[in-house]
């Protein structure tokens, strides 16, 4: 049953992405252009999109200004990127590319730029087990993503996972904690809002 389902997700996304693709073709989004010269990439935003940012994703949601893999950013020159803000997508990355593909993000950085993401943060989510009666049911979207091939997670994390991967791609700076109430450019209504989100952020 599980398996139907997940093909009856993969399905409605391939006829959504038709009916996309025909509106990003003809429609497309115009780049956005910040009064201060500031260039935002918002990586993997879904349907949570900015005016400030370049919305850039796998599918052509209607918002989205480029369609392509968020783990190839070579049509940005190295250092001309001012922020990278990727809510809830880098858990999707197989581990063997996880490296490469921050280290790609932290070349488009300029110096002194900043990439800030949230990720599940696994530590929240073994308090949250412990705390509602050891239910693995509770915890498991979470931990594992949804039935659709393209939502699965392929890494956990916490605190110290974030630190580690991060300098293995160059970062040299300690990863910081942000909040989504208080940090500048942050207007989306995504999962970096959750409680059990782990939100870091870290400059080049």
């Amino acid at each position: 049953m599980r398996k139907i389902k997940s093909r009856l997700i993969e399905f409605k996304f391939y006829c959504l992405r038709l009916l996309w693709r025909v509106k990003f073709t003809f429609f497309r989004e115009k780049l956005p252009k910040n009064t201060d010269g500031k260039v935002y990439l918002n990586l993997g935003c879904g349907v949570n999109t900015s005016q400030e940012f370049i919305n850039i994703d796998a599918f052509p949601f209607a918002k989205t200004h480029l369609v392509r893999n968020i783990q190839d950013l070579t049509i940005f020159p190295s250092n001309s990127v001012d922020m990278i803000y990727a809510s809830h997508v880098i858990e999707h990355i197989p581990r063997n590319s996880l490296t490469k593909t921050l280290s790609e993000w932290c070349r488009v950085l300029k110096t002194g730029g900043v990439l800030r993401f949230g990720v599940p943060d696994l530590d929240k989510l073994i308090d949250y087990y412990n705390t509602h009666e050891k239910d693995v049911e509770s915890i498991i979207n979470q931990l594992l993503g949804q039935d659709a091939d393209y939502d699965r997670h392929c890494t956990i994390w916490n605190s110290k996972f974030a630190e580690k991967i991060l300098k293995e791609a160059g970062f040299s700076g300690i990863p910081r904690f942000w909040d989504v109430n208080t940090t500048e450019h942050h207007n989306f209504n995504d999962k970096s809002n959750r409680n059990i989100s782990l939100n870091l952020e870290i400059s080049k």
